[in-house]
């Protein structure tokens, strides 16, 4: 009898909120946008949205378009087998892919050479790409349980058209 008494007076464990939840995370994030942007050439920060768009028009992801094919087939490919077999391994690899795509993205995309600024990097954009990818690798290893988030294709009451498939590639 003592025993149950004993069980039920001790507390519930809290149930934490997902990060994602959280409002702190998103003023975080908004911060780091305002990171100034570094560049080996002197900068008039008058000029920072000059600096931007010469960035962003010629990164160095751009000195290497062979690999451009792979980044379009292998999500595409990653999709596909999401929908005829949804389970934990695809999801994790798929978590994992978006995670190195992002981070890829967020070193390649916002770094370039340039005339005018020399090296220049777009320091708020990498670091919060650069920890959003983070969080999705995180997700990636996370164990496989009940709490691991799946992509329910199966559980779609409607058929996926033509139209969606060209909204999830895009």
């Amino acid at each position: 009898m003592s025993d149950v008494s004993a069980q039920a007076e001790e507390p519930l464990p809290a149930v934490r909120k997902p990060l994602t939840r959280q409002w702190w995370l998103y003023l975080i994030l908004l911060f780091l946008f305002f990171l100034p942007s570094y560049s080996t050439l002197p900068l008039d920060p008058a000029r920072t949205n000059e600096l931007v768009l010469e960035v962003l028009s010629n990164p160095i992801a751009y000195s290497v378009p062979a690999i451009f094919p792979l980044f379009k087939l292998f999500p595409l490919i990653l999709i596909l087998w999401l929908v005829i077999h949804p389970n934990h391994v695809i999801s994790r690899l798929f978590y994992g892919w978006a995670g190195v795509n992002l981070l890829l993205v967020a070193i390649f995309q916002d770094m370039a050479t340039t005339p005018t600024y020399g090296f220049a990097v777009l320091v708020g954009n990498v670091v919060v790409l650069g920890v959003t990818a983070i969080l999705w690798i995180i997700a990636s290893f996370k164990i496989i349980g009940s709490g691991f988030p799946r992509f329910p294709f199966r559980d779609l009451s409607y058929p996926i058209s033509d139209k969606d498939w060209i909204a999830m590639y895009e």
